[in-house]
């Protein structure tokens, strides 16, 4: 294949792409290449200015890179929610989350969250919300955060 196409993409979007991407390449006769991790470590690749022809992020991130002329304008389009959500690990039982206090109880009870960056991913941005809500955000020595998330997330 001669031709290249480079995609910096939001995590989320990730089985989706690897699953089209085998078709597309040999329908298309293109390379894709393809990185993606914490939608705020993609903005700022795509504004230190790697290689791309498309990008995968939040409404947001699309709404500010259009504003700063990083995206063309009018060139977005939606693909569809993502969702967050939790798990235990394996064999541990499964907390009582129906409320608010069960919540904050079952995250105080954890001897450890593990969740990506609030800085740069979309969960974790939303996940320090809701430890903000719980008041619980400063109780540090039981969160952690995993920059290379979500390849961690597998080996806890």
């Amino acid at each position: 294949m001669s031709r290249f196409f480079h995609l910096l993409s939001g995590g989320a979007a990730q089985g989706l792409v690897n699953a089209l991407k085998a078709s597309i390449e040999s329908k298309t006769e293109t390379q894709l290449i393809c990185t993606f991790g914490a939608v705020g470590l993609m903005k700022q690749k795509l504004l230190d200015g790697a290689p791309c022809d498309v990008v995968i992020l939040t409404a947001a991130l699309i709404e500010q890179l259009t504003a700063s002329g990083h995206v063309l304008a009018g060139s977005a389009r939606h693909l569809g929610p993502v969702k967050t959500g939790v798990a235990v690990k394996s064999g541990t039982p499964w907390p009582q989350v129906e409320t608010a206090e069960q919540l904050k109880a079952a995250m105080l009870a954890a001897t450890g969250i593990y969740f990506p960056d609030p800085q740069l991913a979309t969960a974790g941005i939303h996940f320090m919300k809701v430890l903000n809500a719980l008041g619980i955000a400063d109780t540090r020595a039981f969160i952690f955060l995993t920059p290379s998330w979500p390849q961690q997330a597998f080996t806890l």
